[in-house]
């Protein structure tokens, strides 16, 4: 929803836009979950003012609970921040830590030990099971692609400090949306600096590694990842995908979102272990939540121009002032007078003795 302050601009039966004073541009589109049928869809978003650079490119979900506390608590922090030899009974998740039960056939069929690395989900926990995993696409209404850059767009600190692949191979481990990165050649790797350093991840004893070695910029690195890591305060929320360093003129515009790994072959999307087509999108319907593409000139992490907070400190500072000059003003017109000794009581009042103006 919009913020206090927000002017509407536009509406239409396809989108939102909103204008905040001054040059804060912002277009929402439809909830594509209840349009959306096949993997990749495509939406229109029509923009009526023009944007300056740089824009800023959200995923909105409502009715997701990402402040619940048990959903909040799950998660273990050492184990995102690459530290090794974490076993199941070393993790605080109370949920998705091991890929097989205690005493299953599963088990019994790996040859596994419950409580070992090869059993543990690495990253464990309700929300890293529940990553948001939609991916979006922009160009013009003919067709030229509009760039969006998805690095540097996670706090600093986060990626710095907080989220490392671990040294021994264990990131990704069982986890289902790190399937692709992890089974991946590393000759396959976009930056090819990269690749020596992840030959010589590739011989961990927890089997092969692929794109989650330290310093990547993959699995636990990813910055989506860390973004939906980051959980929020309130159940209709936006989170940052891109940034888009190019002005955007009014027009429409065409956004694909799609869910998957793009088979270059065949030009279909495919699941993270490539066992076979993925034909649906991030699914709301499971928490009847909706979801929606948003453009826009607002940073949320700083927020826009909205002076309520500013001038509600303001009135609460001159109400204070007012009511201490006019007690003030009270006081030097009426003074209360002020208690003397012989009308001073102590002890119970049915013996109502007096204290002594000497005492």
């Amino acid at each position: 929803p919009p913020r206090l302050g927000a002017k509407p601009r536009h509406s239409s039966g396809s989108e939102r836009l909103y204008m905040w004073r001054p040059q804060v541009v912002e277009v929402e589109s439809i909830n594509y979950a209840a349009v959306c049928t096949t993997n990749p869809c495509y939406i229109n978003l029509t923009v009526t003012e023009k944007m300056v650079a740089p824009i800023y490119l959200y995923y909105k979900l409502s009715n997701f609970y990402q402040n619940h506390r048990n959903y909040v608590r799950d998660r273990e922090d050492a184990q995102l921040a690459g530290e090794s030899s974490l076993t199941p009974s070393a993790l605080s998740c109370t949920a998705a830590k091991t890929r097989y039960p205690a005493g299953s056939a599963g088990l019994a069929e790996a040859g596994w030990e419950f409580n070992s690395m090869q059993n543990v989900v690495s990253p464990c926990g309700l929300i890293a099971s529940s990553v948001f995993n939609d991916s979006f696409r922009l160009s013009t209404a003919g067709g030229a692609p509009v760039p969006i850059s998805e690095s540097e767009i996670a706090w600093e600190t986060d990626r710095r400090l907080k989220f490392q692949n671990a040294a021994d191979g264990s990131t990704g481990r069982n986890f289902a949306a790190f399937n692709y990165w992890r089974s991946a050649s590393c000759d396959d790797l976009p930056d090819t600096s990269l690749r020596q350093p992840c030959l010589d991840a590739a011989d961990s004893t927890l089997g092969p590694v692929g794109w989650c070695f330290p310093g990547s910029g993959y699995c636990a690195e990813d910055e989506h990842f860390i973004i939906w890591m980051r959980t929020a305060g309130l159940p209709t929320f936006r989170k940052l995908f891109g940034t888009i360093a190019v002005d955007l003129e009014p027009g429409v515009y065409r956004v694909q979102v799609s869910n998957g790994v793009l088979d270059p072959n065949t030009g279909l999307y495919m699941k993270q272990d490539l066992s076979g087509p993925q034909e649906d999108l991030y699914p709301v319907s499971v928490f009847g939540g909706t979801k929606a593409v948003v453009i826009s000139t607002l940073v949320v992490g700083l927020g826009g121009k909205n002076p309520f907070l500013g001038l509600a400190y303001i009135a609460l500072g001159v109400a204070c002032i007012v009511l201490a000059v006019g007690f003030w003003a009270k006081h030097r017109t009426s003074p209360r007078a002020l208690g003397t000794a012989p009308f001073l009581y102590y002890g119970s009042r049915a013996t109502r003795a007096p204290v002594s103006q000497n005492s």
